[in-house]
């Protein structure tokens, strides 16, 4: 049983997919592309790195109670508080304008 999960802070918003749509987008952008253009694989949204952690906490049954979060001072510079794919290049190959992951459900 776990009694205590240490962490540090859990604010930092960032953007995840499962990698089944991550390899869908792929594919999309391998035979759609344009040769040399950047094209942005994601969900085009962002999820908190706590709402992560408690989902996949009650998935395997561990209470969330069991978090302790520290939240440790950064520098301003290495602080990027939300991090999310601008997903208009890639939606606009087909790859749909549903590409939420399960975090967002």
């Amino acid at each position: 049983k776990i009694a205590r999960i240490k962490v540090g802070d859990l604010s930092a918003r960032r953007d995840y997919i499962d990698i089944e749509a991550a390899l869908q987008q792929w594919v999309l952008v391998m035979k759609n592309g344009l040769s040399g253009e950047v094209y942005n694989i994601g969900s085009g949204f962002s999820v908190s790195m706590r709402e992560l952690l408690i989902k996949m906490l009650v998935q395997a049954g561990v209470p969330p109670e069991s978090v302790e979060e520290n939240a440790i001072s950064l520098p301003l510079r290495l602080n990027v508080p939300d991090i999310y794919a601008d997903m208009t290049k890639t939606l606009a190959l087909g790859v749909g304008t549903s590409v939420r992951t399960e975090t967002e459900e």
